[in-house]
């Protein structure tokens, strides 16, 4: 239970021990007021004893507890006692008790972290039209006028063709503006697109400005992959063993918060690999260019990933060992099943734990066309499995290819070697609407990415881009027409359809990270390229410095363990920092969009507390309730509350005056008079006595009549150790004289009360 989420658990606990302190000293200062004022007038000397040790504050608590049993037990030796002195006598005893006991009760104090205040945010957390401008400068090249950036829009095509082979996709009316126009984007929903704008963002200066206006932008990974969930330009990217996930119109989230999307635009891409049992490795401290290895049974076969992908990289992967299986002589087959061969396939050796595209030897002839055709193949089935039609011979890319997985490994004959296993992977992109949950840890690491797709219908839309120009093409003398295509407008929309699907596969083209990219600068393109960079992207090798540190893995020289599932984690991660580094959020969408509820999930200190351990409360807090009722009680009965005199008189601060009596101590009868002071006066055998003998001690030890009237009188015969009740009414005109001739008639004991 949440007690503060302002009060640490220090401040609170002295709060509460100072409250406990009060109830223990005030419940002790009213239960002693209410024993005074409680106190007979007339009582055996152990009762006037136990109340002078509570008053005295003198150790009482064992003679105390006798004295209760003995009230109960009707042995004081006195008159009958006020059951409201039992009771405070008794509460007094265990008062005490009851302060210690809650102890018990700050037990259950902890400290603890609690959710804070909920609030409302946008994409990228932009909520004014100051950072929107912000947001969507910080995606252009510094130095830039965001009106002299061209913006497109188109919502339909006619593909039309030119002549020969001369296909465009002719948009049927393109609306222009600038980035700087944020109305141009304010109409946006959130699955469109183009909410998306590329990083890097410039307009191109060039001769034919004329007649076509160009940007220039990044497409293409970081420096880096993208390891764990991150949440950038209000773009959320989740890589997983198989892939990544992407989200866009994310706010910020801060450590231990979460926001929940609803009918985002979510871009998906699989991936799975399966080894070909093809390996090559290399001892450190041999000469030699190392040797291959080509594996003939056992489980070489291992697959990771999608199962609608297996049946086809496992054709695949027949298709490239028969034509690897040449290059090794079989008499060379060992115990093991392997087939061992000279280093023909030329692998490129490291210590180095790194992920390389791989191509077949070049001792093979046409290794280039044969390694394209299994990937055709290969590519040609899993689109077909996946329903996509739509093909862009221009920039057709494959889904499948071939890639390495090498580093150190540790030689079973104690050698150390350099080692590499081949292996066929292949991708497939989506691009879906889903709703979903994103939080954040107290580290500031983002949970895995919690959400369903929505059904619905996804329209994807390409425009070609391109100029015509008249040359003389061919060096003939006679003008030639000429089109120059640039990087083309895509454009994905989703719309809710509860019949629709909630998987829509997208056909992927080919990616240009080695060189930055001329065209319309639409966020559709990088949506359709970044699959084929993760599965056979030469960019990786032709990147040269730029993409070098993408190869490598975090193992360094350790051993590595050459586990198919090692590739498709790096694609994922590769796939992420695609992303986050060739696209970001529209400012001037996130700055329309409507906000969205981000909840704290905690990391507010507080205190709490464990609610059994209140039972070590409850005793003091019910008996501190009591005594102030019991207080304003006797207030509302005129009863004296504070019997200063008395108090003084019990304290021990007054001597009594001294008194002989022939019977035992614990026999005696003690009853307090007023003249000439207030003192305690024994009684004597055959003293009756009255009704006023039963009233509060603290009304006869004031100034005043101390015989009060007589109304009724109760006589206790005492003889020998047998106690006898006798009781008798007389009028109020009776006076006492009258009444103990009477007694005095019924029998010869000794009267007392």
């Amino acid at each position: 239970m949440l007690i503060s989420s302002s009060l640490t658990f220090g401040q609170v606990t002295f709060i509460l021990r100072a409250a406990v302190q009060i109830l223990g000293f005030g419940g002790i200062f009213l239960i002693g007021h209410i024993l005074l004022a409680s106190s007979p007038r007339t009582a055996s000397l152990k009762t006037h004893d136990i109340i002078n040790r509570a008053v005295s504050k003198s150790t009482f608590t064992k003679s105390s507890l006798i004295w209760v049993i003995a009230t109960f037990r009707g042995k004081t030796g006195g008159p009958r006692t006020p059951p409201q002195l039992v009771v405070a006598i008794s509460l007094l005893v265990l008062y005490g008790a009851f302060v210690s006991l809650s102890d018990v009760g700050f037990l259950g104090f902890h400290g603890c972290e609690v959710p804070g205040p909920s609030m409302f945010d946008r994409p990228n957390s932009v909520n004014n039209a100051d950072q929107a401008y912000q947001m969507t400068m910080n995606a252009t090249v510094a130095g830039n006028n965001l009106t002299s950036i061209k913006a497109y829009r188109c919502s339909s095509v006619t593909t039309t063709n030119f002549g020969g082979n001369v296909t465009e996709y002719v948009c049927d009316s393109w609306q222009n503006s600038t980035f700087a126009n944020s109305s141009f984007f304010s109409v946006l929903n959130s699955t469109d697109s183009d909410i998306l704008m590329p990083r890097q963002l410039t307009h191109e200066d060039q001769p034919r400005s004329a007649f076509i206006d160009l940007n220039t932008y990044y497409i293409g990974p970081g420096v880096s992959r993208i390891q764990q969930p991150t949440i950038q330009n209000g773009i959320a990217v989740f890589p997983h063993e198989q892939g990544f996930r992407s989200v866009f119109g994310v706010p910020n989230l801060s450590p231990q918060h979460s926001v929940s999307v609803d009918k985002a635009m979510a871009l998906e891409v699989e991936m799975g690999c399966m080894a070909l049992g093809i390996d090559s490795q290399h001892n450190l401290d041999a000469i030699g260019g190392g040797i291959d290895i080509f594996v003939t049974n056992g489980s070489w076969r291992a697959y990771f990933g999608p199962s609608y992908m297996e049946d086809i990289l496992s054709k695949a992967a027949d298709d490239i060992r028969a034509v690897y299986r040449p290059l090794f002589n079989e008499s060379s087959l060992d115990s093991y099943g392997y087939l061992n061969g000279i280093n023909s396939s030329s692998f490129t050796k490291s210590t180095i734990a790194n992920i390389l595209p791989i191509y077949l030897p070049f001792g093979i002839s046409n290794s280039t066309d044969i390694l394209n055709a299994i990937m055709g193949n290969c590519t040609s089935l899993l689109r077909s499995r996946l329903n996509l039609t739509d093909y862009y011979s221009d920039e057709a890319a494959q889904h499948c290819g071939m890639l390495g997985l090498g580093g150190t490994v540790n030689a079973d004959d104690g050698n150390v070697v350099e080692g590499l296993a081949r292996m066929v992977c292949a991708t497939a992109t989506q691009i879906n609407m889903v709703s979903g949950k994103i939080s954040t840890n107290p580290d500031e690491s983002i949970n895995l990415l919690d959400y369903t797709r929505i059904p619905a219908d996804l329209n994807h839309l390409r425009a070609s881009f391109y100029d015509i120009d008249e040359t003389d093409w061919d060096g003939d003398g006679t003008l030639d027409t000429v089109f120059y295509n640039f990087d083309p407008y895509d454009r994905f929309t989703l719309s809710v359809n509860p019949h629709g699907s909630t998987s829509h596969y997208i056909t992927q083209n080919r990616d240009f990270s080695d060189s930055r990219t001329t065209g319309t600068g639409s966020g559709g393109g990088a949506m359709t390229r970044v699959a084929s960079f993760m599965a056979s992207s030469s960019s990786l090798i032709l990147g040269g410095f730029s993409l070098s540190t993408l190869n490598i893995l975090n193992d360094g020289n350790n051993p590595i363990t050459f586990n198919v599932s090692r590739v498709t984690k790096w694609g994922g991660e590769l796939g992420a920092s695609y992303v986050l580094n060739s696209l970001a959020y529209s400012g001037w969408v996130a700055a329309s969009r409507s906000p969205m509820l981000v909840l704290s999930t905690g990391g507010y200190s507080a205190t709490c507390y464990d609610l059994p351990f209140a039972l070590g409360f409850l005793p003091l807090v019910l008996t501190s309730g009591f005594l102030i009722f019991w207080t304003v009680y006797l207030l509302f009965r005129s009863r004296p509350i504070m019997p200063k005199n008395l108090e003084y008189l019990y304290g021990g601060m007054t001597p009594l005056r001294s008194v002989v009596f022939d019977t035992h101590g614990k026999d005696v009868i003690l009853r307090w008079e007023n003249d000439p002071q207030p003192h305690l006066e024994v009684l004597s055998e055959g003293q009756p006595l009255l009704d006023a003998d039963e009233t509060a001690a603290g009304d006869s030890t004031r100034s005043g009549d101390s015989t009060p009237k007589i109304r009724i009188m109760e006589l206790l015969l005492l003889r020998g150790k047998d106690d006898i009740d006798v009781t008798s009414r007389v009028s109020e005109s009776e006076s006492a004289d009258h009444f103990l001739m009477w007694v005095s008639k019924k029998t010869h004991s000794r009267m007392i009360l």
